[in-house]
């Protein structure tokens, strides 16, 4: 139920989620309103070019606006492709095991342009499941045609996972404003699958381009997806972290990383993208992401210095405090 999600996120060091299919929020504001909500949530829509469906989100925008503490509601979110496993990630160039195929698009582009375009100028943020390199393409091409269409503004649209990538769209991220929101479990599972290997072929040398894209000035996050199974994702922030800087599953040591292994980024990095990154992702960082006076009191006390131990070893440590606002919701030190 929702009190046991509440305690699981908490006892992780979650202060803030994004919760999609988030509905309505009134659950959440009765939460809020019992003193049991002990996170920050962001709820959702689904991205649409519908006039009526959109009046209704900024209904709940008016609702749940951007400067409250608590709930708030203003994040779009849709699919341009699925999977590698079902063949339906999008690729410019064919599969190497299935030739005569190259993906599946959920819809044809100009559908998703005009989705986009429509819901950035009601002043959405934007964020689509892109996997694949024409996937990632389409939807930077459709990002760019909203700033075209409606000015550019701080608008932090993102793509959700930006797997694979042609070299040519990794610098349109930080030129065009684009988060590039990916998750560390997700990176440490592509080297056990096998069928993206036999996929992909020697694509899989070119998967999750996340030091690249730092080095660019794109704002990098780790975000959790769906953690239908241990395999597919996880909430765990440590975990997340310390795969995206092993780019193996949490506690290896051995085997090869997912290549290139070079693409690994530092521990530093890593905390950004889960701290202060991630709140400049969901546009809160002068409110929360980073210890800083005038700030809310959002913390997270570990039992060790992550920088003292290696890396293998993040994972595993204990959470021993979660404030959110100056408010412990999780104490293990008793």
């Amino acid at each position: 139920g929702w009190e046991s999600m509440l305690e699981y996120t908490r006892n992780l060091g979650i202060t803030s989620i994004q919760h999609a299919g988030g509905g309505n929020g009134n659950l959440y504001q009765e939460m809020m309103e019992e003193g049991r909500l002990t996170v920050r949530v962001d709820i959702d829509g689904r991205l649409t070019a519908d006039p009526e469906e959109l009046d209704r989100y900024e209904a709940l925008r008016e609702r749940f606006p951007h400067s409250a503490d608590w709930i708030r509601f203003g994040y779009l979110k849709g699919f341009i492709d699925g999977t590698l496993g079902s063949g339906t990630a999008l690729f410019h160039e064919p599969f190497d095991d299935e030739p005569d195929k190259s993906g599946l698009p959920m819809m044809p582009y100009e559908e998703l342009e005009e989705r986009i375009v429509a819901s950035d100028a009601r002043g959405f943020q934007i964020g689509i499941h892109a996997i694949g390199t024409k996937a990632n393409t389409w939807i930077l091409d459709a990002f760019e045609k909203a700033q075209e269409e409606n000015g550019v503004r701080d608008s932090r649209h993102r793509s959700e996972h930006a797997q694979v990538l042609i070299d040519s769209d990794i610098p349109r991220f930080a030129e065009l404003g684009v988060v590039w929101n990916t998750s560390g479990q997700w990176i440490a599972s592509s080297p056990v699958d096998e069928v993206t290997k036999r996929r992909l072929g020697a694509r899989t040398q070119r998967h999750y381009s996340t030091r690249s894209a730092l080095d660019l000035g794109t704002i990098l996050t780790l975000g959790a997806d769906y953690a239908a199974s241990a395999y597919v994702s996880t909430y765990e922030p440590l975990i997340l972290i310390e795969s995206a800087v092993t780019r193996r599953l949490a506690g290896v040591t051995d085997g090869d990383p997912l290549p290139p292994a070079d693409e690994a980024i530092s521990l530093e990095a890593a905390l950004r993208a889960m701290t202060i990154d991630a709140a400049r992702q969901l546009r809160i960082a002068d409110v929360t992401g980073s210890l800083e006076a005038g700030k809310d009191a959002d913390l997270v006390v570990l039992e060790r210095n992550l920088f003292e131990h290696p890396a293998h070893e993040i994972a595993a440590t204990p959470v021993a405090m979660t404030m959110r606002a100056g408010r412990i919701t999780h104490d293990a030190l008793g």
